[in-house]
């Protein structure tokens, strides 16, 4: 009897394993993905499909607003776009048509969620997703997997208990500028300025150093709170997770803070700026997963997303490489969106020696470990990127090396504001210039209307 009772048992599970199964591949867009896109202008979160494709009408998006001197973002209502985006991209699953036929294991018809509230009160958060006292949440498609995509670069001060205690600060903080020329006249007065460059990035005031020098000498009463500096991704994926996240070695290389060749934070460069090395986060691959799940409370708001795992946040240049399925090193990658890029994918020097079978690749030079900025007496050149090109890294064993311009279609906006006024005027003009032969007009611009992020080019 015991045994028949198991075999029923397993036979019901494996129905119900087979039921689930078909759900899944029946669902309406068959996703188990969900894409979360941090711009600075705009925060979305895409439903994917299994082949990778979006699914039609699975998208939440919200508007976030640099401040217009400033050009940071509030880090608070930055998080609150990014739950926003989550609960319309939960709650289309919830009101998919097969979403809201299918039944539950138990027999039980689940509901379709027809809001995304983000109240606490129960009876709110049960009209929203069925997550009230008593009743059993909506559990529709799950999804397997998160991934986070951001633009670069950013920075945030966070407490000792994660909360931000400063503005995101952006890649398009031009406040910096003359602290770069500072910070670049101090490296090249010791002679290590092509080193910490070649390693790291430009010094620019794009990147950290220039910004953490501003805020160093000009010290802002929220900066004295700051325990820790994070990337955004790495405090939204903090925040929903509730414990403290690494960041991913793709992020870390575009702060302009880490050390490419030895991949860790260049301890050299931080003694120079003033900042401990605690004072940031540990580094990770883009492939080490985060698999401890959410918040209980953002469990029981995103019950599909319970068990997904998280892909920690790499740059938007590095996920459209991937994207478009540019790791080889003879694929280059353009994207135009509000900025432009060009970007070839090329192995790292750990990646060349493993092939090579020789011993890892990392650096026997003291930069990253003695506290010094400057270079050794022999130094490997092996890593040198030609003058107004940048190069940062996608996985440890790939990096990306390109050009950028920190506008693109951004100057169709500025024209249409400052030249146009209205888009039907925008469109006359538009079409006016068509006509034009290229250059006829003799005029030249150089469009670095927001700075830029490539390196060897005058700030703004």
């Amino acid at each position: 009897a015991a045994l028949e009772s198991r075999r029923h048992a397993d036979e019901a599970e494996w129905e119900g394993r087979t039921k689930r199964k078909r759900v899944v591949e029946e669902a309406e867009g068959g996703c188990v993905g969900l894409a979360l896109n941090l711009g600075s202008s705009t925060v979305t979160a895409s439903l994917i499909r299994t082949d990778g494709s979006a699914v039609a009408g699975g998208v939440g998006q919200r508007a976030v607003h640099l401040h217009p001197s400033t050009l940071t973002l509030n880090a608070d209502e930055y998080l609150e776009a990014v739950c926003g985006c989550i609960d319309d991209a939960v709650a289309f699953v919830r009101s998919s048509p097969r979403s809201a036929k299918r039944q539950s294991i138990n027999g039980k018809t689940q509901g379709a969620s027809p809001s995304s509230s983000t109240s606490n009160d129960p009876a709110v958060a049960a009209a929203a997703g069925g997550n009230g006292v008593g009743q059993e949440p909506v559990v529709s498609l799950p999804v397997k997997v998160v991934g986070i995509a951001c633009f670069a670069m950013s920075l945030v001060g966070v407490s000792d208990a994660g909360d931000a205690v400063t503005p995101v600060y952006t890649h398009a903080d031009t406040r910096n500028a003359a602290f770069a020329s500072e910070l670049r006249r101090k490296l090249s007065a010791e002679g290590s300025l092509d080193f910490v460059e070649r390693r790291t990035a430009a010094v620019q005031s794009c990147y950290a150093p220039a910004l953490l020098t501003r805020l160093q000498q000009t010290p802002q009463e929220d900066t004295a709170k700051v325990a820790t500096w994070q990337t955004l991704s790495c405090f939204v994926l903090s925040k929903l997770s509730g414990r403290p996240q690494p960041v991913t070695l793709s992020e870390a290389s575009l702060t302009g803070l880490m050390d490419r060749v030895d991949q860790q934070w260049h301890h050299g460069l931080l003694s120079l700026l003033g900042v401990s090395p605690r004072a940031l986060p540990p580094l990770c691959d883009a492939d080490e997963l985060h698999d401890r799940g959410m918040s209980e409370e953002l469990r029981q708001r995103w019950p599909e997303l319970a068990d997904a795992m998280w892909s920690r946040g790499i740059s938007h240049g590095a996920a459209a490489s991937v994207g478009c399925r540019c790791e080889a090193p003879r694929r280059v990658c353009v994207t135009m969106g509000a900025s432009a890029e060009m970007r070839l994918c090329l192995a790292t020097r750990q990646s060349s020696r493993k092939r090579k079978g020789l011993p890892n690749g990392r650096s026997k030079t003291p930069s990253a470990s003695n506290g010094k900025a400057s270079p050794p007496g022999d130094v490997d050149r092996s890593d040198e990127i030609p003058r107004g090109l940048f190069c940062y890294t996608l996985t440890r064993d790939t990096q990306l090396v390109g050009a950028a311009l920190a506008d693109g279609a951004s100057i169709y906006e500025w024209a249409q504001r400052e030249l146009a006024g209205t888009e039907e005027e925008m469109a006359s003009m538009v079409a006016a210039a068509s006509k034009m032969d290229a250059d006829a007009h003799g005029l030249t611009i150089l469009p670095f209307f927001s700075g830029n992020t490539g390196s060897g080019f005058q700030d703004a």
